[in-house]
């Protein structure tokens, strides 16, 4: 049985602008899913994924 969740997935710059919002379907174990960065300059940014009440952020260079 696989449970599905709603999740956000933002990419925002160092000074906290959100750049991308992206609604996904997340289940248990292992998630994929694409963004198009194709329109961000390069840099430093950050990816947010938050579930329910919980948010994880990490840190990537486009």
């Amino acid at each position: 049985m696989h449970t599905t969740a709603a999740a956000k997935l933002v990419i925002s710059d160092l000074n906290g602008q959100t750049l991308l919002l992206k609604n996904i379907s997340i289940q248990v174990g292992e998630n994929n899913t694409l963004v198009d960065t194709s329109l961000l300059p390069n840099g430093l940014y950050l990816a947010s994924l938050i579930v329910g009440g919980n948010k994880t952020t990490a840190k990537f260079v486009k």
